[in-house]
């Protein structure tokens, strides 16, 4: 199953380590050099048209034998609540 995150971006919800709320979490130092090395290595991604509401972790498998994960950070303008709903309905 995809979620829909933001500015036609589906991503599988298997692959979604964790989702939070930019308010809640972006007042500390660490969460803010977090951001600043995923820049760096160019796996952070702004899906949003508006100002971040919530940012996912996914991690993503490249190649099932050798293990190889990518790590991808998407800055959401959905709030975190949202996706979680999204993220934990089932669809028919």
């Amino acid at each position: 199953m995809y979620l829909h995150i933001g500015k036609n971006k589906n991503i599988e919800k298997k692959d979604i380590v964790g989702i939070f709320n930019m308010d809640d979490t972006t007042v500390s130092q660490i969460t803010k050099e977090f951001f600043k090395k995923a820049e760096r290595k160019g796996a952070l991604q702004l899906v949003a048209e508006e100002l971040p509401k919530s940012f996912l972790l996914v991690q993503k498998k490249k190649n099932i034998l050798k293990k190889d994960e990518e790590m991808r950070v998407y800055l959401s303008q959905l709030s975190s609540v949202t996706l979680m709903q999204r993220a934990a309905s089932k669809m028919k």
